[in-house]
């Protein structure tokens, strides 16, 4: 099994290019020896090895496990709770109807909806659009998949209850003044690909 995201696997940070993997192998019948990717699990360890692709102790900061790195990190919290509680705010007010939840408990994102039913492969493109024309705006902004970083990601998101497919924003820690920028800056984006939809 070879899983691609290594999030949980790195202890809550994005290392590594190879994600991670597990190798099964039966006691009753080893059937690597004849198997064409025999040499698969050396070939990983080398990769690990000479890459980097796994999490060690010294790629952490020093500071981690002190009482300056809990403070930090109560305050990166913060941020992103108190950005995406804006952003919620804002966004309700300059979008309208085309904010489709803003009050998730975590506080991580926001999602957008269309005036017109996106389906999946139209809310991959739509979120993929904003990331770069923001992005070559000059806006820390980038489509992917996660959350939790210092820039804002937005992605698309299938909503399970409703059926609908929607853009999600994942808020960042930036600091307000450039977050509430940004902000705008979604918002108007967003207002315009909604009048070319």
């Amino acid at each position: 099994m070879i899983r691609s995201h290594t999030k949980l696997d790195s202890l809550g940070v994005e290392y590594g290019r190879l994600g991670s993997t597990t190798f099964v192998r039966s006691a009753e019948a080893d059937l690597w020896g004849r198997s064409p990717l025999r040499n698969l699990p050396d070939g990983m360890r080398n990769a690990v090895r000479l890459l980097g692709g796994a999490a060690l102790p010294a790629h952490f900061p020093p500071y981690v496990g002190s009482p300056e790195y809990r403070s930090l990190t109560t305050r990166r919290v913060a941020a992103i709770i108190r950005n995406s509680r804006r952003t919620a705010h804002f966004f309700r007010q300059a979008l309208g109807d085309l904010v489709r939840q803003t009050n998730f408990a975590h506080g991580l994102y926001v999602l957008l909806k269309c005036r017109s039913p996106l389906d999946e492969e139209e809310a991959r493109q739509a979120a993929s659009e904003m990331g770069r024309d923001l992005g070559l705006a000059g806006f820390p902004i980038r489509h992917a998949g996660s959350f939790g970083f210092d820039f804002a990601a937005t992605e698309w998101f299938h909503d399970t209850t409703t059926g609908a497919f929607n853009v999600r924003i994942a808020v960042p820690d930036l600091p307000t003044k450039v977050w509430d920028e940004q902000t705008r800056a979604i918002a108007r984006w967003w207002n315009e690909h909604n009048s070319r939809a």
